[in-house]
């Protein structure tokens, strides 16, 4: 039997600087596969838009693209991570070649997604099933900037406070190997854009594992039905585009300060849609631009 492992997608729908996705790439030496799963609950949100939906749905789209393009894959099931994943270790456990070993997935910090990860942690413990985490759309995580490292009860409640123990935090030799961590996620994409990636980084899809895989894929319906609905213009979605726009940003950015508060004027980075998706991420744009003065911003740059 080959091991192979899983990635589970959520607010992560890139492959530059994905660290997560890097490791159970690594373990398993290209033999990732990727998953994404509607969640309903994630779907009825009150600010879930038609338009926003569709947006998100594109990025989806550009991601399974690009992992096709490099040689993997990725399936969008309409289940909550339960079904969906007793689905897909059906599949797996139906084919002799293959044994699921390990499942991936970048760390969340809101209640609902907390108590998701932990029951599906426990679910993967009774499987047998190594799980791996990481750090991703956030440069430091929220339980490094307590009063008490470690204690949840010993939160600041002012910010001043709090800014200090960050920009204390920034500058420390951990995080700056953080950000040093970025550079070959920007490297992949500028090849990415200048169509110069490696076609056999992934050596598994979905269809290789489980004949009927692609049929069970949801993504495409879901695109179809909810255009039937979308009121404005889509902007393009996924990694490029959100590169692009931080390159573009780059022209903008010595006059941040000055423009950012003028709506007529495009003084801002306008990157909150790809973070939302974590189609980009605060670390990559910290590395990109190489930012450094917290303390007493006087340029764009610094204020940025």
């Amino acid at each position: 039997m080959e091991s192979i492992g899983i990635h589970w997608f959520r607010r992560d729908l890139r492959v530059a600087g994905n660290m997560a996705l890097k490791k159970n790439f690594s373990r398993t030496q290209g033999r990732t596969l990727g998953l994404f799963c509607f969640d309903k609950s994630f779907l009825s949100r009150p600010d879930m838009s038609f338009n926003r939906f569709q947006f998100f749905l594109k990025t989806i789209e550009a991601l399974r693209s690009e992992l096709r393009q490099l040689g993997g894959d990725l399936i969008v099931l309409d289940d909550a991570p339960e079904k969906a994943f007793q689905c897909v270790t059906r599949w797996i456990d139906s084919n002799p070649k293959y044994q699921l070993d390990l499942v991936s997935f970048n760390r969340d910090y809101e209640p609902f997604a907390r108590q998701r990860d932990a029951r599906m942690k426990e679910w993967f413990d009774q499987k047998g099933i190594e799980v791996g985490t990481a750090r991703d759309h956030l440069l430091i995580e929220p339980w490094e900037i307590f009063k008490t490292p470690g204690n949840f009860s010993d939160s600041y409640q002012v910010y001043t406070p709090f800014s200090k123990k960050w920009r204390q935090a920034f500058v420390g030799k951990s995080v700056q190997e953080r950000l040093r961590s970025q550079q070959l996620g920007i490297e992949y994409l500028e090849r990415l854009e200048q169509g110069t990636t490696n076609s056999n980084i992934f050596k598994l899809t979905w269809d290789n594992v489980y004949d009927q895989a692609s049929q069970e894929d949801q993504l495409e319906f879901y695109i179809k039905e909810n255009a039937k609905k979308v009121t404005i213009p889509i902007p393009e979605a996924g990694s490029l585009p959100a590169f692009r726009q931080l390159k573009n940003f780059r022209q903008r950015l010595d006059h941040y300060g000055d423009r950012r508060d003028i709506p007529s004027q495009q003084g801002t980075s306008r990157f909150s849609v790809f973070f939302k998706n974590g189609s980009l991420t605060v670390p990559q744009v910290i590395y990109f631009f190489n930012l450094k003065n917290y303390d007493k911003p006087k340029t764009g740059a610094e204020k940025f």
